[in-house]
């Protein structure tokens, strides 16, 4: 799934990968998504760090998703793989920013690893 608004996290992800380059980057991280429901914008959203770092947001029609399973589970985060690719520049005036991809189906139920079946209402 990709990671939306990653372009407002450039100098977190530079801080992570490095700065552009003519090639630029492709690199995968263990990450961690984690629920903020103090948000200002949407009580589900679903925050993407890498090394502690904030790096994006899952798309809104997928965090109501993703922050009820976690919530069914009793999670408040979890760790999954994070596919980060960019960061190329050819001249000043060709570049392409970092993009953000986690490792979350965009459908059905996600296996936390933690064992646990979604709580009964």
């Amino acid at each position: 799934m990709q990671a939306v608004v990653e372009s407002h996290y450039q100098d977190s992800l530079i801080a992570i990968c490095g700065t552009y380059s003519r090639d630029g980057k492709e690199a995968r991280y263990e990450g961690l998504i984690e629920r903020e429901p103090a948000n200002p914008h949407d009580p589900n959203a679903i925050m993407v760090k890498i090394l502690g770092r904030k790096v994006g947001y899952l798309p809104r029609e997928q965090a109501e998703r993703v922050s009820e399973q976690m919530r069914g589970v009793g999670l408040s985060s979890a760790t999954c793989s994070v596919r980060v690719r960019g960061g190329w520049r050819t001249n000043q005036h060709d570049e392409g920013c970092y993009g953000v991809q986690v490792a979350i189906p965009n459908h059905g139920r996600i296996d936390f690893g933690i064992g646990a079946e979604p709580r009964t209402r």
